[in-house]
């Protein structure tokens, strides 16, 4: 009827004169309108002129339809092409006002409307009044939901899927959650792509196909319109999926963020206590130690940079709150317990790391009860090695000796060889501290034999280089500079670009401090580059003994700065060195700004260049650094350097 009537007023207004008829987005057009207008057409056979304008993704599903439409009619149309990403940017700089001008702003702006006129003009819109442009305004939610009323119930349920993951599905994971057989979702799928409302990407190998929405606002409105329930469900079943789906491929353990997500969606706090335990172990497992293992898990890099080392700490807040959100009763029930000594040894190892070691200590304490009420065997092994790493970074070699035999005893009841082979390189070091040089070697080449004996040579090349380098440290100890260096640089090898991390930058200090103190600046200046490469990929998130390394690296290189006449360079790289102590109060540190402080003193004597940049910073005369240095060196120096000072070899 609505046809007739409309047919009929166009008609009168085609007998008084000719009619243009201008149709916007043709491609929206349903079946009753494309047939009202067909009708039409035929009524005024001649005397109607008619100009549609169509989106340029559905031009070709248009032209064969729109053909056949008008075949009684002058017709064009006007082919519409989605603006791309620097003509949004360029049309959002023009309209907004210049305080929401930011990058921030039109990367989103970019990302939710794909370049849709309609879509960019009304997020403008919002924009402009101050709301949030993910919240559809009702003109964007009565055009989107024109579409959506014309999909069957199969096509909802498949785009109800879709509209769950963060970014695209895989077709399997549809196959599996949506509840259809796979020709109706095969027929679904197909009509969906049809319609423009989503798109389909192949993976580069070429053997999965997956699927995202065209715009993710229709997505969101997709997902706003099911219920709670609904939503609920979807998730879980995914979750379910995926998890499934890791147990049995290897090449899916990169999912865990994703299924931690669907669990989290689907509020099933088990599940979220578990993958987020799982994803911090990740994280920090490849660098919240000194020499770690590599994890069979970790990914190329993984937890290296600055994001996932921010991440680490994001992960371990969430962790603790779940953990105290749980009802009491379940506190001490497996697997929640597990989950529990995983989270003490993960914030007791970050809090060592970074340099608050009686706090990390404090929580290693109590991992070490749970896990002994609890005969976790793994986390008492990881517990011991923490407090060794906190003996070794406070200078406490009783407390590295002692911890370094409770994991040598247990590793040995359980044949644990690669632990067996740390606790041999930790007593080991712990001997170098007391000054048993040589049972301390002997325990290093100990660990080294056993590291090589075992099957993948790969997973322990950290644990290889820290053994290597703990006998540079030993020959340096003795002033045997050269073969220091060689050990040094045998370690160095034993990494690789994939490998970064802080231990390779703390060898590159080593070996560059050797090759300072052997004459040959141009080497150590390589070896210091390098260093400070791999610590930029860091950020300011680097642990106790990186930091403490590269407060070394920045005293020598003023040293080599104020020789080669550069004193300005010397004075930046001294404060730098300066800001480490201040922060731990460290007396290693202290010693080697000292040691900087003598030369320096010594070389303002015959040098006012020198003398003016250093008046205010090196107040004092070379004897009184002297006396200084000597006093620390009394803590905490080498034999080796106590004769070296005795004899004023620093003055060179």
């Amino acid at each position: 009827v609505i046809e007739e009537v409309l047919c009929g007023l166009l008609g009168k207004f085609g007998k008084i004169r000719p009619v243009i008829l201008v149709i916007e987005d043709v491609q929206w057009m349903d079946v009753q309108g494309l047939s009202a207008l067909k009708s039409f057409f035929r009524i005024l056979e001649g005397q109607v002129f008619c100009v549609a304008t169509c989106r340029s993704e559905h031009v070709e599903r248009m032209e064969s339809v729109f053909a056949t439409v008008t075949d009684k009619a002058d017709a064009t149309w006007l082919e519409i092409h989605v603006f791309a990403r620097e003509d949004v940017i360029r049309f959002s700089s023009l309209v907004l006002p210049p305080d929401k001008v930011k990058p921030e702003i039109q990367a989103k702006l970019v990302e939710y409307t794909n370049g849709n006129a309609l879509f960019l003009t009304e997020c403008i819109k919002l924009i402009q009044l101050g709301q949030d442009i993910a919240i559809l305004s009702p003109k964007l939610q009565n055009v989107i939901n024109a579409r959506i009323r014309q999909l069957s119930p199969n096509n909802l349920k498949v785009l109800e899927v879709v509209s769950a993951f963060i970014r695209d599905a895989t077709y399997d994971t549809i196959v599996n959650v949506c509840g259809l057989n796979e020709l109706e979702l095969v027929e679904a799928v197909d009509e969906i792509l049809h319609k423009k409302l989503l798109i389909e990407i192949q993976s580069p190998d070429g053997n999965e196909l997956s699927y995202k929405f065209t715009h993710i606002l229709i997505r969101d409105y997709i997902y706003s319109k099911m219920s709670s329930l609904r939503q609920t469900m979807i998730h879980q079943r995914i979750a379910a999926y995926l998890e499934k789906k890791m147990s049995s491929d290897r090449k899916a353990r990169d999912l865990y963020s994703e299924v931690l997500h669907h669990y989290a969606k689907a509020r099933h706090k088990l599940k979220v206590l578990e993958y987020m335990t799982k994803l911090a172990e990740r994280f920090s497992s490849p660098h919240y130690e000194m020499y770690p293992v590599v994890n069979d898990d970790a990914q190329p890099g993984g937890g290296n940079s600055i994001t996932d080392r921010l991440q680490i700490t994001n992960y371990l807040q969430e962790i603790g709150s779940l953990l105290a959100a749980l009802p009491q009763e379940m506190t001490g029930e497996e697997p929640i317990s597990r989950y529990k000594a995983a989270y003490l040894e993960m914030l007791g190892r970050y809090r060592i790391w970074r340099g608050e070691h009686f706090a990390g200590l404090k929580v290693i304490h109590e991992l070490l009860r749970l896990a002994a009420a609890k005969e976790y065997n793994d986390y008492l092994i990881k517990g011991y090695q923490q407090v060794a790493y906190f003996g070794i970074e406070t200078g406490r070699h009783k407390l590295v000796a002692a911890f370094a035999g409770k994991l040598l005893h247990t590793a040995t009841e359980l044949t644990l060889k690669e632990k067996m082979a740390t606790a041999l390189r930790l007593r080991g070091y712990a001997r170098a501290m007391q000054g048993d040089f040589d049972l301390a070697e002997e325990d290093y080449r100990q660990s080294i034999k056993l590291f090589r004996r075992l099957s993948d040579q790969g997973k322990y090349a950290n644990s290889l280089g820290a053994a290597y380098s703990y006998i540079g440290d030993l020959r340096r100890s003795k002033g045997n500079f050269a073969e220091a260096l060689q050990y040094y640089e045998k370690a160095i090898h034993l990494y690789n670009d994939n490998n970064i991390s802080e231990a390779l930058s703390i060898i590159c200090i080593n070996a560059g401090t050797m090759s300072f103190e052997l004459g040959d600046y141009e080497i150590a200046d390589k070896h210091f580059a390098k260093a400070l490469r791999i610590s930029e990929q860091f950020g300011g998130q680097m642990g106790f003994w990186c930091c403490r390394s590269h407060a070394i690296l920045h005293c020598i290189a003023a040293l080599i700065a104020v020789r080669h006449g550069n004193p300005e360079k010397a004075l930046s790289d001294l404060k730098q060195a300066k800001d480490f102590v201040e922060n731990h109060h460290d007396g290693i540190i202290a010693g080697f700004i000292l040691r900087t402080k003598i030369e320096i003193s010594a070389r303002m004597i015959g040098d006012t260049n020198i003398a003016n940049v250093f008046a205010a910073y090196v107040p004092l005369a070379t004897e009184d650094y002297h006396r200084q240095y000597k006093a620390i060196l009394g803590k905490h120096g080498s034999i080796y350097q106590m004769k070296r000072l005795e004899n004023r070899a620093l003055l060179q």
